[in-house]
């Protein structure tokens, strides 16, 4: 088991089929394939870590990036809009949403 901190606050123990380390483990496989270029790739994974955590800001601005490389602006403003919902301050998605 190991301990979940995210901001700073416990979240509990996780074990290895938990929620939380399935999507971290998508977002990891969606961040190696979105910079070997396979943005679809990128976009299952990430979209397979939300499903798993979609409490998590920092999933929905990494498929909102690669739908952008995908030219599906509307889908990634969406994205970038559930991000923000999610996280306030998260600094990199409002700078995705003016990208938009």
């Amino acid at each position: 088991m190991l301990s979940k901190y995210v901001g700073g606050r416990f979240l509990g123990s996780v074990n290895n089929f938990s929620p939380f380390r399935l999507a971290d483990e998508h977002k990891l496989k969606g961040n190696a394939a979105y910079k070997a270029g396979h943005y679809d790739v990128a976009r299952h994974h990430y979209t397979q870590a939300i499903f798993h955590n979609p409490n998590c800001a920092t999933y929905w601005s990494n498929r909102s990036a690669a739908l952008m490389m995908m030219h599906e602006y509307t889908s990634a403003l969406d994205d970038c809009t559930q991000a923000i919902k999610l996280d306030e301050t998260f600094t990199k998605v409002s700078l995705e949403f003016v990208r938009i």
